[in-house]
């Protein structure tokens, strides 16, 4: 079975989403508001270009945006081991999202896995 570390690089995203090695990703942190919202949400993303992403909770891709009623912006982020998680932390400012190792591994897993046959990514 394919251990949670794989699933925590960007050779997987690359395979995930047939992203071509020519494109560079990052990691980033997305900020999204709802209209007059003052409390934005956080999520963990991964940084295509400057105006898309992939929401890794999400397990799609989207577009910043900055309309009115909606507002998407991304952060690139550094990753840093801190034992059983891994914290995310903006390079811009001070935001910062601290996730399980597990996380990414606990939402693609099932979709990565059949139950007649095992994938090899990596």
């Amino acid at each position: 079975m394919m251990e949670y570390y794989k699933f925590n690089t960007f050779s997987f995203f690359r395979y995930y989403y047939h992203i071509p090695k020519s494109v560079k990703l990052r990691w980033c942190i997305i900020v999204e508001k709802a209209g007059n919202a003052k409390i934005a949400e956080l999520r963990l993303g991964v940084y295509v270009n400057e105006w898309l992403y992939i929401d890794v909770a999400g397990r799609r891709f989207y577009n910043c945006i900055d309309c009115g009623l909606i507002v998407r912006k991304t952060y690139p982020a550094r990753r840093t081991d801190e034992g059983e998680n891994y914290c995310y932390r903006s390079e811009s400012n001070g935001m910062f999202l601290v996730k399980p190792k597990t996380f990414i591994s606990d939402l693609y897993r099932s979709s990565v896995y059949g139950t007649a046959k095992r994938l090899d990514l990596i």
